[in-house]
């Protein structure tokens, strides 16, 4: 049997290093809307429950929240809580008889909402004036968790404890300028050194690079900052990969200069390369790990002319990277989610047309082959705002 190359392996089993630029951008948000327009962070959030419906939490009509989902092969769209609640893209989380939300709220406040037995409960995490951003959730052993960027471009980390939510700064006013990514680190993603319970982050910085932070246990937080001056250009995307060969190895996906998609991986430091070059990235890209026999570490983005495509490392392949065009023009809107399911394929979700949410599905290709996913809208024009 084939096994999957590890992720360093991948990102440069096909290209050269690729070295960052040097000039330092004197804002960035200027520099973002002049060097890389697009869907700057996400604007919805897909999750994949353990009976295999996906689930996606988005912006709706004047800031409304709104919960759509697969049931019995039926899709159902439903109103979590009314204009004003959703003042950045949510972030969700599926698990076995619940869901979990996090948003920004009025007021840059942060909200939590737990949905059980069909109904939905709110808690305010953070009061007014502490999020500026689309948050991130991550579930881990002891619970879940959520980063987000504070006043004054901080990094703040939230931790459910004994039933009360504790803020943590991770990094302090002018190092964060992106919706930060979160990983809670299960036992499938442990390592040496990075026992299950570490919480990884990974966020654009002051000057246009990555900062990824770790901490075990919380309060003392590892900087590393990845990608040189110039080298980010949206909020990037975080997994740490499950793989039973090389558990543990943070890999990242960012949108960079001049609309270039970049993706990194560590392995006694960090590897970058260029996965699409100019003119090809707009929109912030969502990243997953993949099956370990085929399609590994595919990049969900949305390309020129508002089209959707993903790039992923074949195994199948002598070339190795492969692009996969999923959508044409006009059809995206946002920055797409995409999610491997339990049963081996992928879910991906998007902003349409029209303001419509759509849903893409693909199963696992055969070694060699690009997925071939098909599309649907599951919640008509006017539902979904944000992209």
């Amino acid at each position: 049997m084939r096994t999957r190359l590890p992720a360093v392996l991948a990102l440069t089993a096909v290209a050269a290093l690729a070295a960052t630029t040097t000039a330092v951008a004197a804002s960035a948000a200027a520099v973002q809307a002049t060097t890389a327009p697009g869907a700057f962070e996400p604007s919805l959030s897909l999750s994949v429950s353990p009976a295999g419906e996906p689930e996606v939490a988005s912006i709706g009509p004047g800031g409304s929240l709104w919960f759509t989902y697969e049931q019995g092969g039926a899709w159902h769209h439903a109103k979590v809580a009314g204009p004003g609640s959703a003042q950045s893209g949510p972030s969700l989380f599926a698990g076995s008889g619940l869901t979990d939300i996090a948003v920004e709220g009025a007021n840059h406040t942060l909200q939590f909402y737990v949905r059980t037995a069909s109904r939905w409960r709110r808690v305010q995490i953070a009061g007014r004036d502490s999020t500026y951003s689309a948050p991130s959730l991550a579930e881990g052993p002891k619970g879940p968790g959520i980063a987000a960027m504070g006043p004054d471009h901080s990094l703040r980390y939230y931790a459910l404890v004994s039933g009360h939510w504790r803020t943590h700064v991770v990094n302090g006013r002018g190092t964060t300028y992106s919706a930060p990514s979160l990983v809670i680190r299960s036992a499938l993603q442990a390592a040496t050194d990075h026992p299950a319970g570490e919480i990884d982050i990974v966020a654009q910085n002051a000057h246009h690079a990555l900062s990824y932070y770790n901490s075990l246990p919380v309060g003392n937080w590892q900087n590393d900052v990845i990608g040189g001056v110039d080298s980010a250009y949206s909020a990037p995307s975080l997994i740490v990969t499950t793989d039973r060969i090389n558990p543990g190895e943070p890999v990242i996906s960012v949108q960079g200069a001049h609309r270039t998609l970049w993706g990194y991986a560590y392995d006694s430091g960090w590897i970058s390369q260029e996965r699409e070059s100019s003119n090809w990235t707009y929109s912030a890209p969502w990243l997953t790990e993949g099956d370990p026999e085929g399609t590994s570490y595919p990049m969900a983005f949305a390309g020129s002319s508002d089209s959707l495509a993903i790039t992923f490392y074949n195994g199948g392949t002598r070339s190795g990277w492969q692009n996969d065009p999923v959508a044409g023009a006009f059809t995206t809107y946002s920055a797409p989610v995409i999610v491997m399911t339990a049963a081996g394929g992928f879910d991906m979700a998007v902003q349409g047309k029209g303001n419509s949410l759509r849903y893409y599905q693909a199963a696992m290709p055969a070694s060699g082959l690009a997925p071939n996913f098909s599309g649907k809208t599951i919640a008509g024009h006017g539902t979904t705002f944000g992209g």
